[in-house]
């Protein structure tokens, strides 16, 4: 199946300290479309939503943000989670 393609808002970031950890808009895009990226869904209690995936450059990125129109992303956050957070929460079951 096809995975959507959306227009991306990072209004609510700040570039450039995302920058000087490597983190571009380019590669946080290629990250939301991996395949092998980790969804979370909590928009039963909020309309955030929840992704962390491995980057290229062998980064963990995590993110959340909303869908406002249907076709547009607004990222919230992003940040390079801890590796025992990731541990904890997608390899603990």
């Amino acid at each position: 199946m096809e995975i959507p393609r959306f227009r991306f808002d990072f209004s609510f970031l700040d570039i450039e300290s995302l920058s000087a950890h490597c983190i571009s808009p380019d590669k946080i895009e290629s990250t939301f479309y991996d395949v092998q990226s980790v969804y979370d869904n909590f928009e039963e209690e909020e309309d955030v939503e929840y992704m962390i995936g491995f980057s290229l450059k062998n980064k963990f990125l995590a993110f959340t943000f909303t869908l406002t129109d249907g076709e547009t992303i607004r990222f919230i956050q992003v940040y390079l989670p801890h590796e025992p957070e990731i541990r904890y929460r997608y390899y603990s079951r």
